[in-house]
C-alpha cells in the first residue's frame, strides 16, 4: 500500500511539480552566481530539512485533493486548505510556490484541468460551460485560458484529438 502511494505520489510529483530551479543555504544566498549571465543574481538553496518538510507537505495536499476532490469547489482556497490540513496558510503558500514554481491558483487550476481532460475525453458530450463549472472554474474565460496555458491547446482542440 506505502509503494502504491509512492507511485502515484510520484507520478503527480513528475506531471504537477517543476524541478527546483532556486536552491537555498538555509538563510545564506549566493551572489554573482558562476552560472549566471546576470552579475546581481542572488540563489538561494533549499536546505535538506526543509526539503523534506516541503515534499511531505506536497505529498500531504496531493493526498487530500485525490480523497476528498475540493479543488472541483470553485469557492475553494487557500484558507480552507489551511483549515482543512491544520498547516498555517503561509507555509502552504510558500512550500506551493518553491515546489511548482506558481502560486496557489495556477497549482490548484493544474488539478481542475486534469478533471476537466478526463471529462472531456469521456464524456465528449458535455458542453464546455458544463464542463467549465464541473471543474472548479466560475468563468469559461478562465478555464479556456488556464486549460491553453497548461495543456498547451484549446478545450475545443482538445477535444476534436480524442473523436
Amino acid at each position: 500500500m506505502l509503494l502504491l502511494n509512492l507511485l502515484a505520489f510520484l507520478t503527480v510529483y513528475k506531471i504537477f511539480i517543476q524541478p527546483i530551479t532556486v536552491l537555498q543555504l538555509s538563510e545564506k544566498s549566493v551572489t554573482n552566481h558562476p552560472f549566471s549571465n546576470q552579475s546581481s543574481l542572488t540563489t538561494t538553496v533549499l536546505a535538506p530539512k526543509l526539503m523534506e518538510e516541503e515534499f511531505m507537505i506536497m505529498k500531504l495536499i496531493h493526498e487530500y485533493f485525490i480523497e476528498t476532490q475540493n479543488y472541483l469547489n470553485a469557492n475553494f482556497s487557500l484558507d480552507c486548505l489551511e483549515e482543512d490540513l491544520e498547516i498555517p496558510r503561509k507555509k502552504l503558500s510558500q512550500t506551493i510556490n518553491h515546489q511548482t514554481g506558481g502560486n496557489f491558483y495556477r497549482f490548484l487550476a493544474k488539478y481542475r484541468i486534469e478533471y476537466a481532460k478526463h471529462l472531456i475525453v469521456t464524456h465528449s458530450n458535455y458542453s464546455f460551460d458544463f464542463l467549465c463549472s464541473m471543474s472548479g472554474f466560475t468563468s469559461k474565460t478562465c478555464f479556456n485560458r488556464y486549460f491553453k496555458g497548461i495543456v498547451g491547446v484549446t478545450p475545443s482542440e482538445y477535444k476534436l484529438m480524442f473523436n
